[in-house]
């Protein structure tokens, strides 16, 4: 019955919008008269000011630290061996010098235990560059698997690698699907376990992977061992950015889509209506978030159409082609 109604009314609008002379005044503007607004059930509300953080939802696991903490002790080892290799190399110089002073003036030291000397010297030279590079792919290694932040921790020991080594604290690991973004600067979030508890999670920093067959960016994260959350726990994490943004909130009735595009319309006047496209529109509780400058006109305490909208764009578009009609 609804689109039998609307069917029938959106003829008897495009009629009266084409009789106006705003649509052809203004390309997006629309003036009825009384008859029109009262006909179409016209119903505007006033737009409301919102302070929004973006913010986006991620699904992660609860990590075993187990290799993050291999990671440390291997990067502990590649440096001993780097240490090791610089004293043996010191002393390697050393030699080679004494030895090369006694060969030079003629003292009791033959060329071969001159020769030796030298080669010894080579070889431990070889052997502090094998050793700077074996540090340095671990390393590397470990940036690539880690990120930048939790791969710096397990070099210099520092926090949260102490805490998840004495189990005080559990390794999470979150990404948003695939398309969406993380919002640059992110306030602590909350995750969510399967039984419904939640716990508080501190974001150490970008992880360089999707996590558990997720497709989009992610983070690392660390959250209370008292969540009682064991390894391989499926989490869900709200991720809210830090900063907020002024816009208006349009409701999702003012919303008209057309071909994956989205539009309101607000009144200008009695029965005077403009359309105003919506660039990217943002899910919100209770229709959609819209930066300040991100729409020419929405403004708050502006007055949107929320009732009719649908009306007004078919008119609209009923009253295109024959206004082209009419002007050749």
């Amino acid at each position: 019955m609804r689109r039998t109604v609307l069917a029938c009314a959106f003829p008897a609008l495009a009629a009266i919008v084409f009789a106006g002379s705003a649509c052809a005044a203004s390309p997006g503007a629309i003036r009825l008269d009384a008859k029109a607004v009262a006909a179409g059930r016209i119903r505007t509300v006033p737009l409301q000011a919102l302070e929004w953080a973006p913010r986006v939802e991620a699904y992660g696991v609860v990590l075993d630290p187990g290799p993050l903490i291999r990671l440390a002790a291997d990067i502990a080892a590649a440096r001993s061996r780097l240490a090791v290799a610089g004293a043996r190399l010191a002393l390697a110089r050393s030699e080679a010098a004494r030895a090369s002073a006694l060969y030079r003036s003629g003292r009791n030291i033959s060329e071969a235990r001159y020769q030796d000397a030298r080669a010894r010297l080579r070889v431990a030279e070889a052997a502090q560059s094998e050793a700077r590079a074996r540090r340095l792919e671990v390393v590397a290694r470990g940036r690539a698997d880690w990120g930048a932040r939790l791969a710096a921790a397990a070099a210099d020991g520092a926090a949260p690698l102490p805490q998840l080594e004495r189990g005080s604290l559990r390794l999470v690991e979150a990404s948003v699907a695939l398309g969406a973004s993380l919002p640059a600067a992110l306030a602590p979030p909350v995750a969510r376990l399967p039984d419904g508890t939640q716990a508080r999670v501190r974001v150490v920093g970008p992880a360089p992977r999707a996590a558990a067959s997720i497709s989009g960016p992610g983070v690392y994260g660390v959250m209370p061992a008292e969540a009682a959350a064991p390894i391989g726990t499926p989490l869900t994490l709200q991720l809210r950015g830090l900063h907020s943004q002024a816009g208006v909130l349009v409701p999702a009735a003012a919303v008209v889509w057309h071909g994956g595009r989205a539009r309101v319309y607000l009144q200008r006047g009695a029965a005077s209506f403009a359309a105003v496209a919506i660039p990217a529109p943002v899910r919100a509780r209770g229709g959609y978030f819209v930066p300040q400058d991100a729409a020419q006109g929405l403004r708050p305490g502006g007055r949107i159409v929320v009732g009719g909208a649908e009306l007004l764009y078919s008119a609209s578009r009923s009253a295109r082609p024959a206004a082209a009609h009419g002007a050749r």
